[in-house]
Order: C-alpha cells, then sequence, then structure tokens
C-alpha cells in the first residue's frame, strides 16, 4: 500500500510560495519601521534549549554525530525566543514548521517577539503593531478579542485547591467529567467562559468573581482595553474568556478577526525560562498560507510585465534587445524576454500574457513594437553610399 504523505508534505504551487514572501516583504517593511530586526529562525535546535513550549515527543527529532538530539521547530514563537539575547528585544522573522501529529505537519509561519518587558504598554505594542501589519498586506481588522488564561484558570485552581493545567479547562469545557470536583467547577468554568462581547459585559463578569488570580486577569484586561481605547481602537474591542491561547500563553491572549471571525493573527503573552531566570515576552504570530487562501486578494494577482522581448538568433539581436531591455528596466518598467523568437511567436506571446508592448528584435538588430518598425540599432556605423 502508498504511504501517503501528510499534509504541508508535498511541494508547495510556486504561485503559493511566491505569494507568501510577498506578504512577508510587506510584513517586514511595517515590522522594520517599529524597531523590529528581522532574524533567520534556525531549521533545528537542541531539546535541551527548548522553553518547555511542547513535550518531546511532539517534535521530529534527529540525532548529531556528537549523539545530541535536535528536534525540527515546531513553533515560530519559540523560534524566535530561542535568538533572543536581551531585554528589549524586539524580533521577527518567518519560517518553515514542522509537528508531529495533526493533519497539517508542516507549513510556513510568521512571527514578531518582543522580550524583556511585560505589561499592558507591551501587549498593546504587540497588538498595534498586528495591526499595521494586516493593514500593509491588505486584510481589514473587524474585531479584536481579547482574553486572558488565568481568568478560569484562577477559578479552577481556587475550587480544586492546587495547580490546574490548561488542558483540564478544556476537558472541563468539553464536559468530560470525572470526579465530583469536576462537576462542581464545570457550571462556573462553563458560566465564565461564556462571557463574550464588550466592555459592559465583561464588567459584570468581574463583579462576581472574587478569586485574587482571576480578578487580577480581570483588571488586567480591563486596563488593556482602556489603553487601547486611548489609543482609538475601542469600538473593535471584544472579549472571549474561553480563549485559552497556545501552551505557552500565560495570561492575556488576543486574536485579530475579519469581519466575519475568521481568525487573521493570535498572540498573547508567556514567560520561558533561561539560564534559570523567568523572562518576559509577548508575540503574535499568523499562517501565511491560510491568509491566502481566504484573502487571495493582489498577492495571487500575477502582476503582467509591462514589455515581452522577442529575440531572434544573433549576436546583434541580443546586443541590441541588451540594451534595450536595460533602458526600459532603468525606467521602473518590467520586461519578459523570448529568445530565438519570431516576430508572430512573439506578438502570440504578448496577448496570451495580457501584455500590451510587443517588442522585437531581428537578427540585424532592428526593433519593431506591435509590428511597427521603430529604430534600427544606432550602435553601427552607417555606410557610405
Amino acid at each position: 500500500m502508498d504511504a501517503k504523505l501528510p499534509y504541508g508534505f508535498l511541494a508547495k504551487n510556486i504561485r503559493t510560495r511566491h505569494a507568501e514572501y510577498k506578504m512577508f516583504y510587506d510584513a517586514a517593511a511595517v515590522l522594520a519601521k517599529e524597531g523590529f530586526c528581522l532574524t533567520g529562525i534556525p531549521a533545528l535546535g537542541r531539546l535541551g534549549d527548548n522553553f518547555g513550549f511542547y513535550g518531546m515527543d511532539d517534535r521530529y527529532k534527529l540525532t548529531d554525530s556528537e549523539g545530541d538530539i535536535l528536534a525540527l521547530t515546531e513553533d515560530v514563537v519559540e523560534g524566535l525566543l530561542s535568538l533572543a539575547e536581551k531585554e528589549n528585544e524586539r524580533l521577527f522573522g518567518m519560517s518553515e514548521v514542522y509537528r508531529f501529529s495533526g493533519a497539517v505537519r508542516n507549513r510556513t509561519s510568521f512571527g514578531a517577539v518582543i522580550t524583556g518587558i511585560s505589561g499592558i504598554e507591551a501587549e498593546a505594542e504587540a497588538i498595534t503593531c498586528a495591526l499595521a501589519v494586516l493593514k500593509a498586506i491588505g486584510i481589514e481588522c473587524g474585531k479584536i478579542v481579547l482574553g486572558n488564561t488565568s481568568v478560569l484558570l484562577g477559578l479552577a485552581e481556587s475550587i480544586f485547591q492546587g495547580k490546574v493545567g490548561k488542558d483540564k479547562i478544556r476537558s472541563l469545557l468539553k464536559n468530560e467529567l470525572f470526579t465530583d470536583a469536576d462537576y462542581a467547577v464545570e457550571k462556573l468554568i462553563r458560566e465564565t467562559a461564556l462571557v463574550k462581547g464588550g466592555l459592559s459585559v465583561l464588567k459584570q463578569a468581574a463583579e462576581k468573581i472574587t478569586n485574587p488570580t482571576s480578578s487580577a486577569a480581570m483588571l488586567n484586561l480591563l486596563e488593556l482595553s482602556g489603553l487601547l481605547e486611548e489609543y482609538g481602537l475601542g469600538d473593535n474591542i471584544e472579549y472571549d474568556l474561553a480563549n485559552m491561547g497556545r501552551n505557552y500563553d500565560n495570561g492575556t491572549v488576543f486574536l485579530l478577526c475579519d469581519k466575519d471571525g475568521k481568525v487573521l493573527i493570535e498572540g498573547g503573552r508567556h514567560d520561558f525560562m533561561r539560564s534559570g531566570e523567568v523572562c518576559r515576552a509577548v508575540s503574535f504570530r499568523f499562517d501565511p498560507e491560510y491568509l491566502l487562501t481566504i484573502y487571495p486578494g493582489r498577492y495571487f494577482e500575477e502582476k503582467t510585465a509591462d514589455a515581452v522581448i522577442g529575440i531572434a538568433d544573433g549576436t546583434k539581436a541580443l546586443k541590441a534587445a541588451y540594451k534595450l531591455r536595460s533602458s526600459l528596466t532603468d525606467n521602473g518598467l518590467t520586461v519578459k524576454v523570448l529568445y530565438k523568437a519570431n516576430k508572430d511567436e512573439t506578438a502570440a506571446f504578448a496577448v496570451a500574457s495580457g501584455i500590451e508592448s510587443a517588442i522585437y528584435v531581428d537578427a540585424e538588430g532592428n526593433i519593431a513594437v506591435n509590428g511597427q518598425n521603430e529604430n534600427k540599432d544606432e550602435t553601427e556605423t552607417p555606410k557610405e553610399k
């Protein structure tokens, strides 16, 4: 039986790859102005250097010649954080990421991180930079959805009287109940998780919460939304307390969605360990291929050339065509070239490609535009009569 490769391990359509990089360049131009530095994300890293974001069995692993276990980068944020060297650092990049399980094992991911800063200021900066990226790539953000992972975790821990992981919260939200304590906490968790909407809804929910962890998280949400309102973004803010983010998010999480509710960019706050110390970080990330699927826009509209140059066989034709092509490109025009072509082939290619100007250079270096002779190669010395 033929083995079927999981999605992502097949070669990408060249147009998709090209569009991803055009999207990347637009996003990069914005973030560079915001003080972010472009960095290359390593494809491999030592397992001992990870930040505890995933378990070892979630990665593709290799063993090097010295016996060290290396893992393929599974998350763009983790890859960026592995490169952070100091506090108050801003990095971004795009990389191939690999996952050991799931429907999609490999795809391109874009991410940006702010390290060494915690609080609503850094969180608001990440959100506003993510909004600027969306604007640069031509996608309109319909709403900013805020949440905080500590709201539900705090509620559960106050009842269970101990540390509770995100997996437990997710199982309770799925109504996977196994103990009396599960039944006791499920109702409270579910009622809080259903809190979705505007500021008035969030304030009503905050009044019912008394445990310190959840209360602090709700206060953080109110302060963050207040700052975003000062930035003129208040009308676009909604809340979703059921959003637990990714495994490494611990605190504020956010989604930037279009008007139909499709998630465009996700991000959040997370702490990670380095050299025995806790480091703070805020990040956002998006999947270029997914955005291209729902918003192909101009990224899939291949720009037709301004002109096509058909060149006859021979050195004289090549010399004249080279000068012509250089002149056109120096003036900002785009050109496609056909070698060893005749005039009819050049005209047919122009029509098929939607190119207005069909230029033909014959074997003697004579130039014809759309079938009309323009000039003879002026570099030749006219023969005396």
